[in-house]
């Protein structure tokens, strides 16, 4: 390894550039799931791709087109659309304050009566110390052992998404 030399930038540079990295990974990380829920909403998928009438909806588009896998892209639509009932989580998402591993992890458990609260311990929590105490209130809520609600196919982290019931306009949502 290399030795620091005086040209070399000084430790608070550095920790300052990895910290700039980190908060625009998340600010992508929203704009991702913004771009993905408006494309899903307008339901861009449809009259572009292999079947007759496109195809059959926003995970199968993500799958065929980017190799996304239809649970992952299932998991992010979710997200995506339960950021719209939380807005102060939302904002600090799109500000790179938290990570989507919290963001996902809060989505599973946040409601607009305790978002602020939830807010407050994901920014001084681990992304694994989030995901841990989401799944223990998900347990808690749902009456199931912490243990069973931390797995990631417990009921508390299953796919499901709004999505417009009309393709006459987004207004109209089904859950």
């Amino acid at each position: 390894m290399e030795a620091l030399n005086s040209n070399s930038p000084a430790p608070e540079n550095l920790a300052a550039g990895v910290l700039d990295g980190h908060r625009a990974l998340a600010r992508d990380g929203y704009r991702f799931l913004a771009s993905l829920r408006e494309f899903d909403l307008h339901r861009a998928y449809k009259g572009h791709g292999p079947g007759v009438h496109g195809w059959v909806d926003t995970p199968d588009w993500l799958q065929s087109t980017c190799g996304m896998p239809r649970d992952q892209g299932q998991e992010a639509l979710r997200v995506a659309y339960t950021l719209l009932n939380l807005p102060r989580i939302e904002a600090a998402f799109e500000a790179g304050e938290l990570s989507y591993a919290k963001v996902r992890a809060l989505a599973t458990v946040a409601t607009l009566a305790d978002e602020a609260s939830l807010l407050a311990l994901a920014r001084v929590m681990s992304d694994a110390q989030v995901a841990e105490h989401c799944a223990r209130l998900a347990g808690e809520r749902t009456g199931r052992s912490a243990r069973r609600a931390g797995s990631h196919r417990s009921a508390a982290y299953a796919p499901i998404y709004c999505a417009p019931v009309s393709s006459e306009g987004a207004a109209t949502h089904a859950c």
